[in-house]
């Protein structure tokens, strides 16, 4: 538990919270060189709903064409940029992947 007078340890557990808490986190990313959000994602089981570029095409594979254990990371990957897409994504997701969901977090939690 962080110390109460300390605003970045509070604001650090927050963050840690909000990871662990999420089934989902969207990285609509047009540029991302390394990627620290899907890596704290990944370590928290929070699966992956991004854009395929840099670092995130890099640390995370499509479950739509990848087996899920492929040590190398599992999430879903949008391969366009359009608005309506990203408005959807999640949902999709979701409704195509409900029965992998468990094994998914179970995947990714495993990757540390």
């Amino acid at each position: 538990m962080p110390c109460r007078n300390s605003s970045q340890g509070a604001s650090l557990f927050l963050v840690s919270v909000w990871y662990a808490g999420a089934d989902i986190i969207l990285i609509p990313s047009f540029f991302e060189p390394c990627g620290l959000t899907q890596l704290i994602a990944l370590r928290y089981g929070t699966i992956p709903v991004m854009s395929q570029t840099g670092g995130l095409a890099d640390t995370v594979r499509d479950v739509a064409n990848d087996h899920v254990s492929t040590n190398v990371g599992a999430g879903f990957v949008s391969y366009t940029y359009k608005k309506n897409a990203w408005l959807t994504a999640p949902v999709t997701a979701v409704r195509r992947h409900v029965l992998l969901h468990v094994l998914l977090v179970a995947e990714l939690s495993s990757l540390q």
